[in-house]
């Protein structure tokens, strides 16, 4: 996939064989992108871009980049992505013969509490369908991580949780060396590619080190790039 600023002329690829950095040295111009991408309004955003895949289609520009802007929060909480997990958990489940074993114990389960209300003046009951997905809303079934754990090792959870939902989109990630030693941002290269997912990291400042597995394009401040 290809990320293309159209005022600029700049084409940034997206490759799970790598990590593109895109470096944007003027902050007003810096600004313009990220809220253009967030926007998802493509040339009508206001930095113009375009996004196209790996055989040279022009793609519509909802839905096909997840960026991470409230880093270093990771969404893992995201309704969207978690909807991903519960269909593909519900598609494992029906795939081994199990569902209905789930939904009858679901079933059960509300019976149960339902004969609780017997003696109450009132009449009440359940205002939903159970269902294994249902299950998995109700209990909050979502990625495990602590708090405490490093913002690489949030990284590294996000990607395997990109991988189980078969998110098939690059994740943009906002500022994200600001958060990261060299040392952890040679591993969140190494991770990124060996978990197959295409990451543009996108930054306001300047990062002289050289990192394997990372291509870099700088938008100085005279908006020429290099």
């Amino acid at each position: 996939m290809r990320l293309q600023l159209l005022r600029f002329g700049l084409e940034a690829d997206l490759s799970p064989d790598k990590v593109q950095t895109l470096e944007i040295l003027d902050r007003s111009v810096f600004s313009r992108v990220v809220s253009s991408l967030l926007s998802e309004a493509g040339e009508n955003a206001p930095e113009p871009y375009a996004i196209w895949d790996d055989k040279g289609k022009r793609l519509n520009p909802k839905k096909h980049l997840l960026v991470l802007n409230e880093l270093p929060r990771m969404p893992f909480n995201n309704r969207t992505l978690l909807n991903k997990l519960y269909g593909r958990l519900v598609a494992q489940l029906e795939l081994s013969g199990r569902v209905e074993d789930v939904n009858e114990a679901g079933r059960r389960l509300l019976n149960s509490l339902a004969l609780e209300s017997i003696d109450l003046w009132g009449t009440y009951g359940f205002d939903l369908e159970w269902n294994a997905e249902a299950l998995l809303k109700a209990f909050s079934f979502v990625p495990s991580c602590n708090e405490a754990d490093s913002f690489l090792d949030s990284c590294s959870a996000f990607f395997g949780f990109c991988i189980d939902i078969q998110l098939g989109m690059p994740l943009v990630f906002v500022n994200a060396k600001s958060f990261l030693t060299n040392n952890e941002l040679d591993a969140f290269i190494e991770q990124a590619i060996f978990c197959g997912v295409e990451v543009l990291l996108l930054e306001s400042w300047h990062d002289d080190s050289n990192h394997r597995g990372e291509q870099k394009i700088v938008l100085d401040q005279e908006l020429l790039v290099s």
